[in-house]
């Protein structure tokens, strides 16, 4: 999967960081599986960071990674 399918071609995780926020602010407690494709795992760990609960998800050799995250 080419990077630009995950995140923005800088490797900033806006839009990741856009959805969890979003689910927060609106108090939805959605479960929320966030695919980061190959994501660097400095990102990864950020943005596990900022669920409430959360599990990173490593597949295919540690390349990819999958966060399941839920906020409240």
């Amino acid at each position: 999967m080419p990077k630009i399918a995950s995140f923005a071609l800088d490797g900033r995780t806006d839009l990741h960081e856009k959805i969890i926020a979003g689910d927060k602010g609106r108090r939805w407690c959605a479960e929320i599986l966030l695919y980061n494709g190959v994501m660097n795992e400095a990102n990864v760990a950020r943005l596990n960071a900022l669920c409430s609960h959360s599990q990173v998800i490593w597949f295919g050799d540690n390349r990819y990674s999958l966060i399941r995250c839920r906020n409240g």
